[in-house]
Parts: structure tokens; sequence; C-alpha cells
């Protein structure tokens, strides 16, 4: 097994999946967060870019790893290749630079097969973000998100996760929520 590193790609073992899905107390907050957002598809530096505190998030994720919860694996294009630019931009009402405002919003946009690829880093975003705004009490939100298997699904359940920070935090924070993991 390739050692762990800053520039290591990681991803969730079968062993940390279930430790995630059976919310095993050996996984911390913090770590359960960063375990959410390791998918083989970004690098560690990139994760913990994302985090206020970023010396500590990589010592966790080498903790991580050492438990046996999280595996280095090959990067998702190669070592040294940049990812690739998607192939159709997301369409309008999802990801636009100046969403409507929520009350406005009839119904969102459906959104297009091809977005799909671009689905798990979203729900990744939609968790990181949650977390930041309810600390650990966004674990089931966030693991209802990450149940989802479709844009729809995903845009329905962002909505509930709207309603629970609109009721927990605010009506600000709410928007402010769901605009940025829109963007």
């Amino acid at each position: 097994m390739p050692e762990f590193s800053p520039k290591s790609y990681l991803r969730k073992t079968e062993r940390g999946a279930s430790a995630l899905k059976a919310r095993d107390p050996a996984i911390t907050p913090k770590g359960r967060a960063l375990m959410i957002m390791a998918s083989g598809e970004k690098s560690a530096q990139d994760i913990v870019r994302l985090l206020p505190n970023p010396d500590e998030s990589t010592a966790i994720l080498g903790d991580l790893v050492l438990a046996g919860f999280l595996e280095v694996v090959a990067p998702p294009f190669g070592p040294g290749t940049p990812s690739p630019a998607p192939a159709t931009p997301r369409p309008s009402g999802f990801g636009s630079s100046s969403p409507a405002p929520l009350a406005a919003q009839s119904a969102p946009a459906p959104l297009a097969a091809s977005a799909a690829g671009d689905l798990k880093g979203s729900i990744q975003k939609a968790s990181k973000l949650l977390y930041d705004m309810l600390g650990p009490t966004a674990d089931n939100l966030c693991t209802t998100l990450e149940r989802c298997k479709t844009y729809e699904e995903f845009e329905a359940r962002l909505l509930d996760c709207r309603r629970v920070v609109a009721q927990v935090r605010s009506e600000k924070k709410a928007d402010e929520f769901y605009n940025a993991s829109q963007s």
C-alpha cells in the first residue's frame, strides 16, 4: 500500500464506509467530515484546503489511513495530469452565480444526466457546508445527502437541509447554505 502524504488521493475502505454508516464512535466528527469528502477524486491537500485548520485535518487524515478507514489510491486522472473540465456546463438553476431567492423559485430546474458525474462533488460540498454551519449535528443530514443517486433527489434533500438550517440557525444562514451548495 502506498504511503500517505498530503499529495495522496484517498478513498474510504469497506471498513471506513461501514464505520460511517454505523456511526462508529472511533471516528471523531472532524474525521467523519473528512471521510465524507475522501472519494478518491481529490488529494488530501485539496480536501484540507477547504477546512479552517489544514494541519490538524492532514494529521486526522493520516490517522484515518493508519486505522484502516481510508486508503491511498492512484490519482483518478493519472499522476501529474490535471482533471478534465466538465464536458457540459451545469444547467442554469443549479450552480448559477446569482440564483433566484428560494421563495421566488417554484421548483428546482431539472438537471441534465450529463451532470451526474459532478453529483458526488456537489454532495461533498454540501456536506462540508452543513458541517461548518451545524457541527456534529449535521451527521444525519450528511448521511441523507450521501444516499442521493440523482440530482433530482439531491435537490430535494438540499431543500430539506435548507429547512433544517433555517430552523437551527436562521433564514439568512439557510439561504447562504443553499446558494453556496449550488455555486
